[in-house]
């Protein structure tokens, strides 16, 4: 498509994720990018997403079977909740057109099947994974790094999820995100994003995983044994990184539901051990009440050791001196913009909307990519489930291999919004 044509775009799921494409569209395209279409059950999060980006002309719907219906858009961004991902996709790749789909791609190893068959039977237009750690400034650095060699061999990849006050307040007290059947689970909904990190760092496909996780904390206990930190005349003040405090607002609606309900399947701690097939290994720590919100990530290799934190922006790195056991050590401060998730906004819309104009761009995390970090959370989850080692590969060739047709999946409603 040419740059100087109008780009009408359809949005499936009218929440805090969604409005971060739309805030950040690349200077040299705006006022080319029109929201022609909204789909969401929530009338009151159609009309404000409008009211921001849209027109007069913007179709609403409360159906995705009705959008689907219509007359294609240009582009389309899928940011609805997880269990719904599947037959948007699949509907939207009839239409043809760019898609930014937002993590993760689907909840179950049957939905990750039916997607690649319906994607390997398409034309195959542009699908970008809402993976935006992958963009960062801070993990393009750490992969410079690691791919310079100045650590030698890499052997162990470890990451560290640290959930704060606010994030845990939004897993813990009321939403879609309270219950697996939606997610699939939370290192499913929150944590595919590390697992597509450290596998790319690690630079191979996984072979198997274990997985432990608990609730201990975040369970029905007396008032007094409740941290005061979470009570919701806290909570409701404070910011996730949304780059937009007035957006922000308007979606995260904060009750008086107590995080100690033990209405929510999430663990407030979890551990995964990652094989992968090049014999690096791995861990993910996930933790929640946190007093800050970070992810921490630790590499060893043959000659060195690289420490990062990412919401600090920091990187130190240590390196082996030839014929000597000395070692030197550097320090780095990766710069980024305020867009959200520490640049990344910025990079992963100067991405998708420039390839949907037709432009080459390189985008970082497509459906195959999308697929194989889900495909190892969800074996993490059984691996949860079960206490046992989860073959990883196995899961993979059901996906991408198992013969058996595809069948015919009806495009179903918006099921809610996402944030």
């Amino acid at each position: 498509m040419s740059t100087d044509s109008p780009l009408n775009v359809a949005v499936i799921g009218t929440g805090m994720r969604a409005t971060s494409y739309f805030r950040n569209v690349p200077e040299s395209l705006r006022g080319r990018i029109r929201l022609s279409a909204v789909c969401d059950p929530s009338e009151a999060n159609r009309r404000f997403f409008v009211e921001r980006f849209g027109d007069s002309a913007t179709l609403h719907y409360a159906d995705a079977r009705e959008l689907f219906a219509g007359e294609p858009a240009g582009a389309l961004i899928i940011a609805s909740p997880n269990d719904c991902h599947r037959d948007h996709l699949i509907a939207g790749l009839e239409w043809n057109v760019p898609i930014l789909l937002e993590k993760p791609v689907c909840i179950t190893l049957e939905e990750c099947q039916s997607i690649w068959r319906a994607w390997e039977t398409s034309r195959k237009p542009v699908v970008a994974v809402g993976f935006v750690l992958r963009y960062t400034p801070f993990y393009r650095k750490v992969q410079e790094i690691v791919r310079s060699g100045a650590l030698g061999q890499i052997l162990q990849v470890d990451g560290d999820e640290i959930i704060s006050t606010a994030l845990t307040s939004l897993f813990f007290r009321d939403g879609w995100r309270l219950k697996d059947a939606c997610t699939g689970g939370f290192l499913v909904e929150k944590c595919c994003h590390d697992f597509d990190v450290l596998g790319c760092l690690a630079d191979s496909p996984v072979k198997r995983i274990s997985s432990f996780a608990a609730r201990t904390h975040f369970v029905p206990r007396p008032r007094a044994e409740q941290n005061p930190r979470f009570d919701p005349e806290i909570t409701r003040s404070l910011a996730l990184d949304y780059g937009d405090v007035a957006i922000k607002r308007h979606f995260e609606s904060v009750t008086d539901a107590s995080v100690y309900s033990g209405k929510s399947d999430v663990p407030d701690h979890q551990s995964a051990i990652v094989e992968y097939e090049n014999g690096v290994l791995s861990t993910l720590t996930v933790t929640f009440g946190q007093p800050r919100q970070t992810r921490l990530i630790r590499i060893m290799g043959s000659n060195g050791l690289l420490t990062g934190d990412f919401q600090a922006s920091t990187i130190t790195y240590e390196v082996g001196r030839a014929s000597s056991s000395l070692w030197d050590r550097k320090e780095i401060t990766v710069p980024h913009d305020e867009s959200g998730h520490q640049g990344g906004d910025t990079h992963i819309n100067h991405a998708f909307w420039n390839a949907a104009f037709g432009k080459e761009e390189i985008i970082h995390a497509g459906l195959r990519e999308g697929l194989e970090a889900v495909i190892t959370a969800i074996c993490v989850e059984k691996g949860k489930r079960t206490g046992n080692p989860v073959d990883v590969a196995q899961a993979r060739r059901f996906v991408f291999d198992a013969p058996a047709p595809l069948q015919p999946v009806s495009a179903s409603p918006a099921c809610g919004v996402t944030g």
